[in-house]
């Protein structure tokens, strides 16, 4: 599942001297589509606890905190291309090549996936592979539609004796909390809304290119016209904080997007 709504195999244009790009799809495309990350970002910055990096980024496998991935590397017309499975759901790929990273986010986790790359460097050609990075949390995704098991719980047990009297209780169960960040990636139309949903959201507090506009209290959304926008990148971060009794830390996953403005260039004759 997409979490950011992209449509498939659509791959975000790139902005050059203020011209826009078309950028082709990639030839073998994986099950989610790809969000630009500025920069060298971590599973750290897009909100994960767990990581797995393999730098240099050769085929082989590496483990940490009780999960191994495999990882495997191929070519296509545009450059070198990364496969992975896992022997546990993994929450997000990072890519990096060149100056920035593809972020490949699996809303409902994934064990494994083909045809992550880097960001595109021209029309024609990836970055050189950097390095990967494997990211993974402690939560679990809501189940599918229609399905309504009931929530995973933490069961945190009580001083002796065991065998309380009759009417007590042998500990306190915690419901964990869970949350994403949904919305649009690449070249945006008219107006981006960043949407967070989740179950014991305390407040999210919204941020445009590093300003607060707006908090709202549970999950919510926060929307702005482009036409307000200079043209470049631009990043909405939403820190979400949960219910205390939930005893869920903060995270602030990042939403990075493009208001891409066209320009027309006269030709030149000789003469």
């Amino acid at each position: 599942m997409n979490t950011l709504g992209i449509p498939r195999r659509a791959v975000a244009p790139l902005v050059a001297a203020g011209a826009l790009i078309a950028v082709p799809a990639a030839a073998s495309a994986a099950s989610v589509e790809p969000v630009l990350q500025l920069g060298n970002p971590t599973c750290a910055d897009l909100g994960y606890g767990h990581e797995i990096k393999f730098d240099p980024p050769s085929a082989g496998s590496g483990s940490a905190d009780g999960v191994t991935v495999d990882m495997s590397l191929a070519d296509d017309e545009f450059g070198k291309l990364v496969s992975w499975t896992a022997s546990a759901p993994i929450d997000a790929v990072i890519v990096k090549g060149g100056p920035n990273a593809n972020a490949y986010v699996y809303a409902g986790e994934s064990s494994g996936d083909t045809g992550l790359h880097t960001p595109f460097n021209g029309p024609d050609n990836y970055y050189g592979l950097s390095h990967v990075d494997f990211c993974w949390d402690d939560q679990t995704p809501p189940p599918p539609s229609g399905e309504n098991p009931p929530p995973p719980v933490v069961t945190v047990p009580l001083a002796q004796p065991a065998q309380p009297p009759a009417g007590e209780l042998l500990g306190e169960q915690i419901v964990a909390a869970r949350s994403s960040l949904r919305g649009p990636s690449g070249c945006i139309g008219t107006t981006v809304r960043a949407t967070v949903k989740g179950s014991r959201v305390a407040k999210v507090t919204f941020l445009l290119d590093g300003e607060e506009v707006k908090v709202v209290k549970g999950a919510g959304s926060y929307a702005v016209k482009s036409s307000t926008l200079a043209p470049g990148v631009h990043r909405i971060k939403a820190r979400v904080t949960y219910e205390a009794a939930s005893h869920t830390p903060p995270r602030a996953p990042v939403l990075t997007f493009q208001r891409c403005v066209k320009r027309t260039i006269k030709p030149r004759f000789a003469g």
